[in-house]
């Protein structure tokens, strides 16, 4: 078994090629999900592949167990969708739904640099509330692994829609966005809760 992994973990990184020295990659073995860590490639060898640490940790792993492990490049992931949801009274015309979903192509199509596209749709009605959800789809000019330019993103994109919804005298009701906090455990980089 030792041979035939030996090789099949050389050829994985020589044919496939699943990383390039200083992309960021995470990998966990297949099921476990305990231990999620961002590791940067550094260097890359026939039989083993160097990954660094964001605290300056540097780890050498076989490549048969990388090519047996669940690795995701975030380097070459494409650049993320941003849902973005909110709410508007149901008493909002539809001009005003439709420029609404006008300022958003807009902005993030030729005004705002951090999003290469976005569109937004009235997703669900709720008319005993009186409110409708908007949802706002936005793909991002950053990578998965820029988390926190992302973040800064969404948060000026919020600003901004929150001005011009006062601009037509729309009111901006039950923002919807999800607490995103951000901890450092013993040796993990940041997570999500």
């Amino acid at each position: 078994r030792v041979p035939y992994e030996l090789m099949a973990g050389v050829l994985w990184v020589l044919v496939a090629q699943p990383y390039d020295i200083g992309d960021m990659v995470t990998i966990t073995a297949v099921g476990d999900t305990s231990e999620v860590t961002s590791l940067v490639v550094s260097e890359i060898h026939a039989l083993s592949t160097t990954f660094m640490r964001w605290n300056g940790d540097q780890h050498v792993l076989w490549n048969w167990e990388v090519r047996n492990a669940n690795t995701i490049n975030y380097t070459r992931s494409s650049e993320p969708l941003i849902l973005v949801s909110f709410c508007v009274p149901t008493t909002v015309g539809a001009e005003d739904l439709t420029s609404i979903m006008d300022f958003v192509r807009q902005y993030t199509e030729n005004v705002s640099k951090d999003w290469v596209s976005g569109s937004a749709v009235v997703s669900d009605a709720d008319y005993l509330s009186g409110l409708m959800r908007m949802t706002v789809v936005m793909r991002s000019v950053f990578g998965r692994h820029e988390e926190g330019k992302t973040m800064d993103a969404t948060s000026r994109f919020l600003i901004v829609l929150h001005g011009y919804l006062r601009a037509i005298g729309v009111e901006y009701s039950e923002p919807t966005q999800p607490l995103i906090t951000f901890g450092y455990g013993e040796g993990a980089d940041a997570y999500f809760t």
